[in-house]
């Protein structure tokens, strides 16, 4: 499915906001203007020039709305002023765009674009911004309650379509335009007996008149094929799934079919086995980096590294901070620290046992992104330092915490309740860790 241009989403959304401004018909979309004056010069009679000025048209749209007319028919009339109606984006991309959404509705864009690029999808920022944009995700667009953004994706996929396919006429109306038939029908729908004149059953009437009262003639365009399937658990139980098994790959098709019984979702091994397949779980790489390894990467191909330290720091354990780490703190000399006490608190937790118990519960492998096992450090830093809530602690400007959870800096705010976080280095300015 091809996302809707920005530039011809707004044009969409202003005709919504003009019909649910009260403004009259044919005024509140442009398309129905442009219409409504060739039906006046072609079928009543009127010059052109009267026409001209009562539907505020210039001599160039008024003839650029003619050559439209005749040679693609009244869907050629919708977005006229647009040079672009869709941008291209791969319909696998889409597909799995949708389903994790579906998962996690509150991600932004940039966690989303991060996501793909675990599964070798390598999708721009912008890009993406205008499918979220394209859906109502956006902030643009999500005070847009009434739109069904779903339907108007199919509706401008259908009407790229129509532009595309010649529709010449020798008059001004045609026996092959179905578009048209509907616009003759519902620019008069304040003339008893419209449903006399509607061509289709009563049921389809009450939801083309909803969608023209939304987007105009656009909401008249019939709706286009979806280019992908629902599949058997449905998209959010999917990507629930897939989140699932990319943080626990251990875990076999009973695992999950388990789950969705519990869920009163009956599905086989067989149809898990071909979800994971066509998301290629298996080569996963997680694009978040939340250990120590950051902290001690080399400069590559010349670039220097993010920390301006003197030296390179030392090589760390990162799988279990509690060897050699106590070691490895007392060689970072060159970052200043405000609360250097707090990690005194590592070996006695240790002695506790903290750490034997957390590893067998937490996964402590940092391939797979940033540990569990560190934002539990990150917790127990915060409290005893006396910061209220993970939000704060996200919000200090300094390593003390960062470092004692094996961090190179700190999670965003919703990482303890989505469980993926972008975690990236920042630079050491005069002593400070930027944010």
């Amino acid at each position: 499915m091809a996302i809707i241009y920005p530039q011809f989403l707004a044009h969409i959304l202003k005709v919504h906001e003009n019909i649910h401004n009260n403004i009259s018909y044919p005024f509140f979309d442009p398309a129905c203007i442009r219409y409504e004056a060739l039906r006046t010069v072609m079928v009543d009679g009127e010059s052109i020039r009267t026409v001209i000025n009562k539907f505020g048209l210039t001599d160039y749209e008024y003839r650029k709305t003619s050559t439209e007319f005749k040679n693609y028919g009244t869907a050629g009339l919708i977005g006229s002023t647009v040079k672009k109606l869709t941008g291209d984006f791969a319909v696998e991309n889409e597909r799995m765009v949708i389903v994790l959404k579906k998962a996690r509705p509150r991600w932004p864009s940039t966690k989303m674009v991060t996501i793909l690029k675990g599964f070798n999808k390598d999708i721009t920022l912008s890009l993406m911004r205008q499918l979220y944009a394209s859906y109502g995700w956006a902030h643009g667009t999500k005070p847009y309650k009434r739109v069904d953004f779903w339907s108007l994706n199919l509706k401008v996929t259908r009407l790229s379509k129509l532009q595309c396919q010649s529709l010449r006429r020798d008059s001004f109306f045609c026996e092959d335009d179905h578009l048209q038939h509907l616009i003759e029908v519902f620019r008069t729908m304040d003339i008893r007996g419209i449903t006399k004149r509607y061509p289709r059953s009563r049921v389809s009437f009450k939801q083309h008149k909803m969608n023209f009262l939304s987007l105009g003639l656009l909401g008249l365009v019939d709706c286009d094929r979806p280019p992908f399937r629902n599949s058997k658990v449905g998209f959010a139980e999917e990507g629930n799934i897939i989140l699932s098994k990319i943080q626990k790959p251990k875990k076999d098709e009973a695992y999950f079919s388990k789950i969705l019984k519990s869920k009163k979702i009956e599905v086989d091994a067989t149809c898990l086995t071909k979800i994971f397949n066509r998301w290629d779980v298996k080569n996963f790489q997680s694009q978040f980096c939340g250990d120590l390894i950051r902290l001690s990467q080399t400069p590559v191909d010349g670039v220097e590294t993010t920390l301006p330290l003197s030296k390179y720091l030392p090589q760390a354990i990162p799988l279990r901070l509690d060897k050699g780490f106590i070691a490895f703190m007392e060689d970072l000399d060159v970052i200043p620290l405000a609360n250097p006490g707090i990690f005194l608190f590592l070996p006695y937790l240790n002695r506790l046992k903290i750490f034997e118990h957390a590893s067998g519960l937490i996964d402590l492998d940092p391939s797979q992104g940033y540990s569990w096992f560190s934002l539990l450090l990150l917790d127990i830093g915060r409290i005893l330092g006396g910061i209220s809530s993970i939000s704060k602690a996200c919000r200090v400007h300094e390593l003390s915490l960062p470092l004692m959870a094996g961090l190179v800096a700190m999670p965003c705010n919703d990482s303890i309740l989505n469980g993926l976080a972008s975690i990236v280095s920042r630079p050491i300015e005069n002593g400070i860790c930027q944010k």
